[in-house]
Order: C-alpha cells, then structure tokens, then sequence
C-alpha cells in the first residue's frame, strides 16, 4: 500500500491519532511529574505508550470499522477498516520505532502476518522526543519494511492546528534522598550494624 491510499484511509482519524499522541505525551508528565528523575528512556516511552493507548481505547471505542486488538504477546494495534493496523510507539530520528528483536516485532516491521493480528498494512504512529524529552519534535505515522526502514512516513505535526508542545518542568537527573551504606562493622561488611561485642 503506497502512501495516498494511507493516507485514504487515515485521514478522518489523523487529527485524533495526534491528539491522543500529544495529550499521552503530557499525561506523562503530569501524572509522573514527582518521579520524572527516576525514570529512565525506556520506562519514559512504555508509560507514555501506555497514556497513548488509554486514549486511543476511549477516542475509537464506539467509532464504527475500527476496534483495538491485543494479542496475547500484548501487542495492542489499532484496527482500521479491515485494511491497516496501527501500533503506537516512540519514534528514533528516522522515524522507525525501536524493539526488543522479538519474532513478533520483527515480523510487525517486516510486514508479515502476526499470529492473532488481521491480515492487514502494518503502521506505526508514534512521537520523536527532543533530547531532553521535555516536548515532541514531530508525530508521524510511517509504514515500516524492515527493523530500520520505512517505506513512508506521513507528518502529523503539519497538519493544520499543530503546536510543539512545550512543558514547564524539565526533565533533569535529581540526587536521590537515599543514604550510602558505609562500612562501619568490625567484621568488614557494609551496612551491617549488628553489635558484636
């Protein structure tokens, strides 16, 4: 499927898809917002994956033609029309997603047929942080072929409407309230505060 008849099929959902990108980026934010330090990249992107999906579950539940599966590896797509199936992921540079090397996410990228997945177009809409992952550089949504290759990707972020979004708090490393064991025993273990005499 070449990128028009995509963007066919997409383009009466787009404006949704991006919100629900957008607005999971800043759930994150908010709902993390005492423990962002703690976090590290991957559990940033699986949290705010898990914002995007919360509200791409309560934006399409009753839209008609399009439903959410999941398989029982939790790959959860987003069904449309019968014909394209669309994952939510954050997005590297090149707008490829990045994957445990899993059969299944390979196979996902490759195009193949997903056991528990309808024989559809794979796609994934995801976000591009900036390096401080304090705003979204871009929303796309690309048709990958390969595990670092798509064929296309559609910009949602010129689409009409689009603003960066630009949060408050930024995103920095902050010193842990945690103490360091020190070695205080007689026997030579750290932390160990047994009386021995």
């Amino acid at each position: 499927m070449d990128k028009a008849e995509a963007l066919e099929i997409l383009d009466p959902y787009l404006e949704r898809i991006k919100k629900c990108v957008e607005n999971g980026f800043n759930a994150y934010y908010v709902d993390y917002k005492s423990f962002l330090y703690r976090h590290s990249a991957i559990s940033r992107a699986c949290l705010i994956r898990d914002s995007i999906l919360d509200l791409v579950r309560r934006e399409f539940s009753d839209e008609p033609g399009i439903r959410l599966v999941e398989t029982k590896n939790q790959l959860v797509v987003l069904e449309i029309k019968r014909t394209l199936l669309v994952r939510f992921k954050k997005l590297n540079a090149r707008r490829c997603s990045s994957n445990i090397p899993t059969t299944q996410a390979i196979g996902y990228l490759r195009q193949t047929n997903i056991w528990g997945l309808p024989e559809c177009v794979n796609l994934n809409a995801g976000y591009i942080p900036n390096r401080e992952w304090t705003e979204i550089s871009g929303i796309y949504v690309a048709k990958p072929i390969g595990v670092k290759i798509n064929s296309w990707a559609i910009p949602l972020h010129d689409q009409p409407g689009y603003q960066p979004l630009l949060l408050v708090t930024p995103l920095k490393e902050e010193k842990s309230d945690r103490a360091r064991l020190k070695d205080s025993s007689k026997n030579g273990r750290a932390g160990d505060e047994r009386d021995n005499s």
